[in-house]
């Protein structure tokens, strides 16, 4: 999975934007992101990871950023927790799986 460092942090690249970021990003920048070039939707999918994990960057922002301080093919570990790569998948109706039942001998 691909990383990115900003600010001495590194941070997972988003690889499953939402619908709504999609269009976040489109507004944004002022172009459809089906239509956006390469580096175009790399900003915008980097927009978006940096999001994800609380860093508010605006488009002017991520515009005036190089990729090649931007993206790293490190192998260094991301710790989990600490940054937000992807959503969380959450359980069905927020209800958590109840304790099994041993069944006592008789």
């Amino acid at each position: 999975m691909a990383k990115i460092t900003y600010g001495g942090q590194k941070y997972l690249l988003v690889e499953r934007p939402t619908f709504g970021e999609l269009e976040w990003v489109e507004k944004q920048a002022g172009q459809g992101f089906d239509v956006m070039g390469g580096m175009t939707k790399m900003a915008g999918i980097t927009l978006i990871s940096l999001r994800r994990a609380g860093v508010m960057l605006s488009w002017a922002d991520i515009r005036n950023l190089s990729p090649a301080d931007l993206i790293t093919d490190e192998e260094d570990d991301v710790i989990p927790g600490e940054v937000l790569g992807e959503l969380e998948t959450p359980t069905p109706g927020g209800a958590e799986a109840a304790p099994v039942e041993t069944p006592s001998p008789i």
